[in-house]
């Protein structure tokens, strides 16, 4: 996995991103069909937890599990501020202590055939996995920055691999960034790209920021989010060697 390290300022711009846009809301309806009001559902590498927070009422518990101290923390606060009683929130490693479930999510976490298979055989009814189609990003100058997540048709090929049983739908989310200023969006856009020079960052949001009538965020930047989410059959994972039950 990479090494990504949630940041008091990367907080800040993730939630009020989420919280701009609707992404997570959007992306929870999309995933709420394959629910069931008695589910217990495991949300592998969480993060902050943003799709669990609009999934709780859907569903009977839910335990977010991420090795993110500071992500855990903010989910945790959130849970607490808006009285949910049925997240658990477990700062930690998730092949170690996730507990076995209905429905496993991973959301953007995840990217081998071994993960794929450990998974699932956590899952009772399924697994849904939900991963970028295309691996870029809208917030940066793409030329410089180094991706790593696998795309949706390579997470699939590792899912015919593995004999897994799946289907796939795909959906284009906004999931764009608001800014307090336009330093902020310099900031933001270093941030992803940290190896670009102030020249290339310059003629990037020269060509992408956008300016709103909006006294809190007076700058945008838009990116359009493809996602493919998929859907693992989890009910015959008897020949699964990872299954834990």
């Amino acid at each position: 996995m990479g090494q990504f390290r949630w940041t008091q300022q990367s907080i800040e711009w993730f939630l009020s991103a989420s919280a701009y846009t609707g992404f997570h809301t959007a992306l929870a309806d999309h995933l709420r069909p394959y629910l069931n009001p008695t589910d217990v559902v495991c949300d592998f590498g969480c993060g902050l937890g943003q799709i669990d927070l609009s999934l709780s009422p859907s569903v009977r518990q839910i335990t977010a599990i991420d090795s993110s101290k500071e992500a855990i923390d903010v989910l945790s606060r959130q849970v607490s501020a808006l009285g949910i009683s049925n997240i658990d929130c477990i700062c930690g490693d998730a092949r170690i202590l996730a507990p076995i479930c209905d429905v496993g999510i991973m959301s953007f976490f995840g990217r081998t055939e071994k993960e794929l298979l450990y998974y699932s055989g956590l899952c009772r009814k399924k697994l849904l996995f939900i991963a970028n189609i295309v691996n870029d990003s809208a917030l940066s100058p793409m030329s410089q920055k180094k991706m790593t997540r696998q795309t949706a048709k390579q997470m699939s090929a590792k899912m015919e691999q593995c004999g897994l049983v799946f289907s796939q739908t795909n959906r284009a989310l906004e999931f764009g960034q608001p800014l307090v200023s336009y330093e902020d969006a310099l900031a933001l856009a270093s941030s992803h790209t940290p190896d670009a020079t102030e020249q290339e960052l310059v003629a990037f949001l020269a060509q992408h920021l956008q300016k709103r009538q909006d006294k809190k965020f007076p700058f945008y930047l838009p990116n359009s989010k493809q996602v493919g989410l998929f859907v693992l059959d989890c009910t015959n994972t008897t020949n699964n060697k990872y299954v834990r039950r």
